[in-house]
């Protein structure tokens, strides 16, 4: 998981940086981007995999929603990494402690992380 500390710390240490709170802000919302791209990959493959559309139409159809999952999991991994660069410029533990890369498995790892950080804010919503 993300290191909730670090989050709740630049957040905090920011409140009179809007350009940083708004660059936080858009960090959440690629990682929701992404999340909400690999819903709906897997749900074309629960409703649809089994014949509900004609085979090219499924194959357009899991191509062009391959390459959004893609675009968007590179985008999560390059705000995971600037998150790293920023927390540590204020001396603060990484966002994410592992191998922030885009080949494999490092990719998965981070995305992993950053499931279980939405899960967590959910979880813990008020």
């Amino acid at each position: 998981m993300l290191n909730i500390d670090t989050i709740n710390k630049l957040i905090s240490d920011s409140r009179d940086d809007p350009e940083m709170l708004e660059f936080i802000w858009d960090s959440f919302a690629i990682f929701e981007s992404y999340h909400k791209a690999v819903m709906e990959d897997q749900l074309n493959r629960i409703v649809y995999g089994g014949g509900g559309l004609d085979g090219a139409e499924f194959r357009s159809r899991s191509m062009s929603l391959d390459k959004t999952r893609t675009l968007n999991h590179n985008a999560l991994i390059d705000r995971v990494n600037a998150l790293n660069r920023i927390a540590a410029a204020e001396g603060l533990a990484p966002v994410y402690d592992g191998e922030v890369s885009k080949e494999q498995p490092y990719r998965r790892k981070i995305a992993d992380a950053v499931f279980e950080y939405i899960d967590y804010v959910i979880k813990n919503r008020t």
